[in-house]
């Protein structure tokens, strides 16, 4: 597999951001109260986009281009 693109790094790393924020915010402003199966839902996906840009930095830092 290639070593991935940095834009796609960089992409990566700003959609785990704009989610945990979102989940912060729904923490703030007590979303739980009123959906909390879309608050799950919420957290679950910051923490498989925040796994995403770990693993894809893992695999970028790691100076391997498999072709």
């Amino acid at each position: 597999m290639k070593k991935p693109k940095r834009t796609t790094l960089v992409l990566y790393g700003l959609c785990a951001v704009i989610w945990t924020f979102r989940v912060i915010l729904s923490i703030v402003y007590q979303e739980y109260n009123y959906a909390f199966g879309f608050f799950v839902l919420n957290i679950l996906t910051a923490l498989l986009w925040i796994a995403a840009f770990i693993k894809w930095t893992l695999r970028y830092h790691s100076g391997k281009d498999e072709s």
